[in-house]
């Protein structure tokens, strides 16, 4: 399967570790590198996410705060900001 490189970047005002997985084929598979440690502001080493044949990924992140979001759309080199 294809692969995007994607990053996180933490904007949440205070340090999160943010878990990151890659959710394309319904599963959770943490992403290499993940749990990220991330000051406020920083923003993760590029990652690998699954792409499907339209090159879209899907993702979601857990931070140790409770912070939680799933079902992220992703293309190659898209950003995600957590908030």
């Amino acid at each position: 399967m294809p692969q995007l490189k994607v990053t996180v970047a933490n904007l949440t005002g205070h340090a999160q570790l943010v878990h990151v997985f890659d959710t394309l084929t319904g599963g959770t598979r943490p992403v290499e590198g993940s749990p990220f440690a991330l000051a406020h502001g920083a923003r993760s080493a590029a990652f690998g996410v699954n792409a499907d044949a339209r090159g879209r990924g899907i993702l979601a992140y857990r931070c140790q705060s409770g912070i939680l979001r799933s079902g992220i759309d992703v293309a190659d080199g898209t950003g995600v900001d957590i908030r």
